[in-house]
């Protein structure tokens, strides 16, 4: 009696506004070559099926991904093998899409065009469910972001910089950097400058504490830059810093903003980490800042 092998894998129906990542594979795989894909492949072992799902996510396009619930299965036949798996509705917070040798092509595909999308017929259901069932659901939940970027406790609105418990943030921030770096390479704005016509402040509370805080200043001819992004002791490690940085980007897209640009230095590790999961790159200096200091490191991003 012959035994029949079966896999376990995990995928991702990535929504971003109102469009789906697919992904198209490359030509030289021994399966389904060239054939549109979702971010997908098998759990390993020891690992359960949303840790190879944020495993895959990051192997296949790079992005910052929220994965929000599970949505559907799906099954099909790779030689002796079936694959089993689970589609989660996921959540796109920022990045640009960064391929691997896997895949060769993507595609943002609006959701009313997913019907006639040529995919692989495995994942017809759940996308055709994603437009039918889930459409409205995901759209509430980027509004929602947009608008006041909630999660459980914390909350990121635009606020007055001129506030006690903001000043203090401003304080501890100035302590952050004078631990690392001379003074002459310290180029935050002060609070007369955070108080500008053109700076968009945004404060991050959690149960109503401020813990963060960052700053948008509109540029001209579509360009913007962000300024004194900090995360106090107390609220690091719970997503303050991405919650941050995602309402600056919106804020910037709202307001016309093509080109994000930020300077910072090599000793804040985690603010680093933080923009390249976004999708700034390391370009040269800008606008006024020395041109040899070694303690700035500058990035910028295009909003699409």
């Amino acid at each position: 009696m012959a035994v029949s092998l079966f896999l376990v894998g995990a995928a991702a129906i990535i929504v971003r506004e109102r469009s789906v990542l697919l992904l198209k594979r490359s030509r030289h795989k021994d399966f389904a070559p060239g054939e549109w894909d979702l971010v997908s492949g098998r759990v390993e072992r020891g690992e359960s099926v949303p840790e190879a799902l944020s495993r895959e996510i990051a192997e296949e396009c790079g992005l910052d991904v929220e994965i929000l619930q599970p949505f559907e299965t799906w099954r099909m036949q790779r030689g002796e093998h079936e694959l089993i798996g689970i589609i989660h509705l996921c959540r796109w917070r920022g990045g640009e899409v960064r391929l691997s040798e896997e895949h060769e092509q993507y595609r943002w595909v609006p959701f009313e065009d997913l019907a006639a999308f040529p995919i692989h017929q495995s994942y017809r259901r759940a996308l055709r469910l994603v437009v039918e069932r889930g459409f409205h659901a995901a759209l509430q939940h980027d509004t929602l972001q947009a608008m006041s970027t909630k999660t459980a406790d914390l909350s990121i609105a635009q606020e007055p910089p001129r506030q006690p418990e903001v000043l203090e943030l401003l304080r501890q921030s100035d302590a952050y950097s004078a631990e690392r770096y001379p003074p002459e390479s310290s180029h935050m704005l002060g609070i007369d400058a955070l108080e500008g016509a053109a700076v968009r402040f945004f404060v991050a509370r959690r149960e109503g504490k401020a813990v963060g805080c960052g700053a948008l200043v509109v540029g001209p001819g579509g360009q913007g830059e962000i300024k004194r992004m900090f995360v106090s002791a107390q609220g690091r490690g719970g997503g303050v810093g991405k919650a941050v940085l995602q309402a600056i980007e919106d804020q910037a897209r709202r307001e016309g903003v093509t080109l994000l640009q930020l300077e910072t230095g090599p000793r804040n590790l985690e603010a680093l980490s933080l923009y390249r999961r976004f999708g700034y790159r390391h370009r040269g200096p800008f606008g006024n800042y020395p041109t040899d200091d070694p303690n700035s490191i500058f990035m910028e991003k295009e909003l699409g």
